[in-house]
């Protein structure tokens, strides 16, 4: 059993990075609604959904992992 928890992916890493990438489209959005409307907003709001998705794999690939004996 120590093994298994010792080779485990860590998903509070994982979870850290789904959380962050939340904050950064809120942020952009409220920049947004604001009435910030550029070309750079919307291309940092496709990257920013991009890192979401991304991140979202990433924990469920981690929450996924079932390491081998």
């Amino acid at each position: 059993r120590e093994t298994m928890k010792a080779t485990k992916p860590d998903a509070g890493i994982a979870k850290k990075r789904v959380q962050d990438a939340q904050k950064e489209i809120g942020n952009i959005l409220a920049a947004i609604k604001a009435g910030i409307v550029t070309s750079s907003t919307k291309t940092a709001l496709l990257t920013a959904e991009s890192d979401l998705a991304d991140a979202e794999y990433e924990l469920k690939a981690v929450l996924a992992y079932e390491p081998s004996i």
